[in-house]
């Protein structure tokens, strides 16, 4: 699978559904699922640093400031794993991404397998939670 390295801080807004979007320095014309990968240069409150997190399908890819913006939908949690701190797009192992299985609660996927790596405090995780526990059935989380 195609795979991208991110700042971590960025990483964590994506994973927790926060930004559907990424401002990347290429550009590119593939279409279908990318991993997305923190960055482990940076050890910020509230982020996985150095791991793989997630991956999500790629729908587009526009000019956008000094880069380009790639637009993704359909986000999958994965049980992160130790990815390269690449400066470009590069190849993964399909056989190194494990989806967590959608019948596991977000708070027990939180514990088990994206508590033990996170730096400091679980933040970006709030937003996230309070989603899944919405009492009206009616209310858009704001999801993508």
């Amino acid at each position: 699978m195609l795979a991208i390295t991110v700042d971590a801080a960025k990483a964590a807004d994506f994973l927790t559904a926060r930004i559907n979007m990424l401002q990347l320095p290429f550009d590119t014309d593939r279409k279908g699922y990318v991993l997305v990968c923190a960055s482990g240069g940076s050890q910020d409150e509230g982020t996985i640093p150095g791991k793989a997190l997630c991956y999500a399908e790629l729908t587009g890819c526009d000019p956008y400031g000094d880069g380009f913006l790639w637009k993704f939908r359909s986000l999958y949690w994965i049980e992160p794993f130790d990815a390269a701190d690449a400066a470009a797009p590069f190849e993964v192992d399909d056989d190194l991404i494990r989806i967590i299985p959608g019948f596991i609660e977000p708070i027990d996927a939180f514990n088990e397998f994206y508590r033990p790596a996170f730096v400091g405090d679980d933040t970006h995780w709030q937003r996230l939670l309070e989603v899944f526990t919405l009492e009206d059935e009616d209310e858009d989380p704001g999801f993508w």
